[in-house]
């Protein structure tokens, strides 16, 4: 275990059932308790934890519900008559707080139902936070890689110099290498928190038409006020979120400041689904490999952010809410919330089979602040490389990057089967296109040029092709049988480039269906070459 003064695993102290008589109930109705409810739910977590807080013992666990009595009465008669015990019941979590134990003591041993229990009092560990802009979440068997990234991001765009991190029972890796990932440069207060508790049955719909209550998830509800209470008091910003949830910020504020300028306890935001959609190939994926959106997608859940100062006073700190506490509303900060970061522990959220969705637009506020963020080049590169030294690795490499922007995926459901580089300057996309045939279209560069050219994979398909040349483009190259759609200087920016390839290719797929269907053979009832001719010109005019 590594053991630094802020780098570190810490364990908790505590209690669990181990009395066939003395389990926690159920609150969930049997009607509505999913067929796993029962192996989920946490029967026999009585305390998360026991930890001295300023002249008090806080025991921090789930609601107590029908073992309360038997708990607090078991404690009372423990700790002596001199103490108070109290129940301070939450949503889905409580404190029992216990004044007057003596400082030196160390443990308290405490018979309930019959059973004896000793139980270690361990220490506040405020030290470790005061002071600085915090990061926390809870993770399980979440990649290392991400969760390195994860503190790379916020430690490089947010300030955040700690992580406080609830590992719930991974079994992928040992703690010690979660610790690891999230000592990245910037941190200099990183905490892993050893937490093995059942994370509970989840409510709404998640597990099918049902709309079930929340009442059973108590595991993330523990760790929030866990944290608040043995961590965080003392900090100075607090962000919480998620491992495939990164916050950005619109404009040149820092979060820092936007928290200050307001007036409430603390600032409340949605944010974007980023889809599983991606250009890399890699097994593992990572943030950098994601930026594509739904234009007109619905928001994600709220997210907040805050000054621990102001929260003082708040009843409960929660997921997605501060009960108890003033928020305010800003458009100014959205969270990215990433399907293909996951290990799809609730829902199957990335679905690497399914079609690509064909409403997706990349979403460019985050891909410059990834780009930046792990030092992917950007596209001036790219076309200064290309221009200063058109070598065979420059070439490939400003084609791959126009690729990426183009996203040459989102035309899976019409056709598209591969796309490849013939030559280090020549990348293709082939289609076969329904009631048309073989097509492949191209981006040659050449000299300070780029052209998007259209051809044909049989012969019969090609000549028609090259028939309706002053439809579809320019003759391209001396075979007469690649049309040119389209060109571009290079010194234009490829997102420019990438907008008019987009419309070019799909204008082109639009009017292929009249090009080269069977009008193109003569009779009494089907239009003449210049009636075709005139109807495709309609189309594209559209």
């Amino acid at each position: 275990m590594v053991d630094d003064r802020n780098f570190r695993v810490d364990d908790v102290n505590p209690i669990i059932s181990i009395d066939d008589d003395l389990k926690r109930l159920p609150p969930r109705d049997p009607a509505l308790q999913e067929d796993d409810y029962l192996e989920k739910f946490d029967t026999d977590t009585i305390f998360y934890d026991t930890y001295r807080l300023d002249d008090t013992v806080i025991c921090t666990g789930p609601p107590l519900l029908n073992m309360e009595s038997s708990v607090v009465e078991a404690l009372s008669a423990a700790t002596g008559p001199s103490t108070d015990v109290r129940v301070n019941a939450l949503d889905r979590v409580s404190h029992l707080v216990i004044a007057g134990v003596p400082s030196r003591q160390e443990q308290v041993s405490v018979a309930i139902g019959g059973t004896s229990y000793d139980v270690a009092i361990g220490n506040s560990q405020l030290d470790s936070f005061r002071g600085k802009t915090v990061l926390v979440t809870k993770s399980k068997n979440n990649n290392l890689r991400w969760i390195r990234d994860w503190a790379h991001f916020y430690a490089t765009n947010h300030g955040v110099n700690a992580v406080l991190i609830y590992d719930n029972a991974s079994t992928a890796y040992q703690l010690d290498e979660v610790l690891e990932a999230i000592s990245v440069e910037g941190i200099d207060s990183a905490v892993v928190v050893n937490w093995p508790f059942k994370f509970g049955p989840q409510g709404g719909r998640w597990n099918g038409p049902v709309d079930r209550p929340w009442d059973s998830d108590f595991c993330e509800y523990g760790i929030t006020e866990h944290a608040r209470r043995k961590y965080l008091r003392d900090s100075a910003y607090i962000i919480s979120h998620d491992i495939d949830e990164l916050l950005i910020v619109e404009g040149d504020s820092t979060v820092q400041e936007l928290i200050d300028s307001t007036e409430e306890d603390y600032l409340s935001y949605d944010g974007v689904w980023i889809e599983a959609a991606r250009d890399a190939s890699e097994e593992t994926p990572r943030f950098s490999d994601f930026c594509y959106t739904i234009a007109k997608g619905g928001p994600t859940t709220r997210k907040w952010t805050a000054s621990a100062a102001r929260l003082a006073d708040a009843a409960q700190w929660k997921t997605h809410s501060v009960a108890g506490a003033s928020s305010a509303k800003t458009p100014l900060l959205k969270h990215r919330h990433f399907k293909g970061i996951t290990t799809n522990w609730k829902w199957k959220r990335s679905r690497e089979d399914e079609k690509i969705h064909q409403g997706l637009i990349v979403d460019r506020t985050l891909k410059r602040v990834l780009d930046a963020t792990f030092a992917i080049p950007n596209h001036s590169s790219f076309i200064g490389d290309v221009l200063d030294s058109p070598s065979p690795e420059s070439k490939r490499a400003y084609l791959e990057n126009l690729a990426d922007e183009v996203f040459t995926a989102r035309w899976t459901a019409d056709g598209l089967k591969k796309s490849w580089f013939w030559k280090d300057d020549v990348y293709v996309m082939d289609f076969e296109v329904r009631d048309v045939g073989a097509i492949a279209f191209e981006l040659r560069l050449q000299a300070a040029k780029l052209s998007l050219v259209v051809t044909a994979r049989d012969s019969v398909l090609r000549e028609r092709l090259r028939e309706s040349a002053e439809l579809l483009g320019t003759r391209f190259g001396k075979s007469g049988y690649h049309l040119e759609v389209n060109w571009w200087e290079l010194h234009i920016d490829p997102i420019d480039i990438a907008k008019d390839c987009i419309s070019g290719i799909e204008r082109t797929m639009r009017s292929l269906p009249d090009i080269t269907g069977p009008s193109a053979v003569q009779s009494n009832s089907e239009p003449t070459s210049g009636g075709l001719l005139s109807k495709a010109k309609s189309l594209l005019r559209r």
